[in-house]
């Protein structure tokens, strides 16, 4: 032991200071530089010429190195190069077993990435790949280009299983996509469960609607009457002057309703210059 400094005291136990140029600190290891505090206060561990408060170097050809860490009693936080031989090595942040990482501007937290690779934006406790969370009004999620091509892309290696599911208060109200299907449908209610209204069919790109058999362009289904499509002019939102077309026992009815002259059909035909009337009921 060469040096020993035991005090007991309000002041400092050692001051070096350097009034010159040369560096205030140099610890060796044999012939090793092994650290070092520059005349401009910077540390280097490592290396002799640091470049930053703080600056730690190897080049002791290694992988899975950690470079840089903080412990706790039964955890800790790295930075870690996944070669130190390597041109563009990665570089990585890791925690010593099950920690989260956690990001808090402020000393708020507002991301976490939990040891199951969840992210949790505005949560704590994310369940799944990206769980984005917000107390007020109007949690957005926005993509954003200066050219062409803003995206939402959903892929599955499992055919037909791919969509939007909407929900409310964690109850799926809407499902939009396709499940167990290669055909595009919108479900009321689960994607799993949900009662299907609105059926493309891949490949023929036939409509159901109220089906998701459809045998023609359009196919319309319903109990009784209720197959039916209804024509209403947006002026008589008080239902009293429309017009609909419906199937009922076999039978195709076309029916118009004005309750101020008992409504009429009028067949027209028409060109680039005019309309003609041809038939009027």
């Amino acid at each position: 032991e060469l040096l020993h400094v035991d005090a007991n005291s309000s002041v400092a136990a050692g001051i070096i200071t350097q009034t010159g140029a040369g560096d205030i600190l140099n610890l060796f290891d044999g012939t090793s530089e092994v650290l070092t505090v520059v005349d401009t206060g910077e540390v280097g561990i490592g290396t002799v010429n640091p470049a930053a408060p703080l600056d730690v170097f190897s080049n002791a050809a290694a992988t899975d190195k950690d470079l840089f860490m903080v412990r706790s009693a039964t955890g800790a936080f790295a930075v870690q190069c996944s070669s130190i031989a390597a041109s563009n090595p990665e570089w990585r942040l890791r925690t010593y077993a099950n920690e989260p990482i956690v990001f808090s501007p402020g000393n708020v937290e507002k991301v976490r990435i939990n040891k199951d690779g969840e992210v949790g934006i505005g949560t704590n406790n994310p369940g799944f790949l990206l769980d984005v969370y917000k107390s007020s009004n109007d949690a957005t999620i926005r993509v954003k280009t200066t050219t062409a091509g803003a995206w939402y892309w959903a892929d599955s290696a499992s055919t037909g299983y791919h969509g939007i599911r909407l929900a409310s208060s964690g109850t799926e109200k809407w499902f939009v996509g396709s499940y167990a299907s290669h055909n595009f449908q919108i479900k009321d209610g689960s994607a799993s469960g949900g009662t299907e209204r609105f059926t493309i069919v891949d490949g023929t790109g036939n409509i159901g609607i109220a089906t998701v058999t459809p045998n023609a362009t359009l196919d319309i289904h319903g109990a009784n009457s209720n197959a039916m499509l209804r024509l209403t002019e947006s002026a008589y939102t008080n239902t009293n002057k429309f017009t609909k077309i419906f199937e009922y026992g076999g039978t195709t009815y076309f029916q118009s309703r004005n309750d101020t002259n008992k409504g009429a059909f009028i067949f027209r035909g028409e060109d680039a210059s005019a309309t003609s009337e041809y038939l009027h009921i």
